[in-house]
C-alpha cells in the first residue's frame, strides 16, 4: 500500500516537474483515497 502510494506520488511529482499539471494538496489527498478504493476492487 505504502509502496503504491510512493509510486503515485513520484508520478505526480514528475508531472509537476514537467509543468503539465499542478496538483493541489487537497486534490492529491482525494486522488490517493480514490486509488486506495480502486485497489480494493482489483
Amino acid at each position: 500500500m505504502d509502496i503504491a502510494i510512493g509510486f503515485t506520488a513520484l508520478s505526480v511529482n514528475q508531472l509537476n516537474a514537467l509543468g503539465s499539471y499542478k496538483v493541489p494538496e487537497k486534490d492529491m489527498a482525494l486522488f490517493l483515497a480514490l486509488i486506495r478504493e480502486k485497489k480494493q476492487f482489483v
